[in-house]
């Protein structure tokens, strides 16, 4: 994973405590409101709103883990897909519903995990916030 560098040209991002992810209404204004340096969005349209490649086989094994978890609740069945790749693993999102139950539950994890943390704030990065 990348380091998190502020660059003073970057758009700005919005400031959360570390560690929090924002109640659904204000994460969906931020993320649809967010613009990356070349103007484009974080988010596509359907079928996978949101993805993300994870290299590092130590975060791939966690948001695995925690994707296989989330999978047995019905809401989030069928809202996901893991692809392997020879250099990681891609992890879509069919919704923004998905991505923020799967943030609100790693960012819980991360209290006591420093792999979760990192993870919660690399996609949380990606997403226009930035914790602080």
């Amino acid at each position: 994973m990348e380091a998190l560098v502020l660059d003073a040209a970057s758009p700005r991002r919005h400031d959360v405590p570390t560690g929090a992810v924002p109640e659904y209404r204000e994460f969906l204004r931020r993320v649809w409101a967010w613009r990356e340096e070349n103007g484009g969005s974080c988010v596509d349209g359907p079928p996978w709103m949101y993805t993300i490649m994870i290299h590092d086989p130590v975060e791939v094994m966690l948001v695995s883990s925690l994707l296989g978890t989330l999978h047995q609740l019905d809401r989030f069945e069928g809202r996901f897909e893991i692809i392997a790749m020879d250099d990681g693993s891609e992890f879509s999102f069919a919704n923004l519903a998905a991505l923020h139950v799967f943030l609100r539950s790693c960012a819980a994890l991360g209290a006591c995990n420093e792999t979760a943390r990192r993870v919660c704030e690399y996609i949380m990065w990606t997403l226009g916030f930035r914790w602080v």
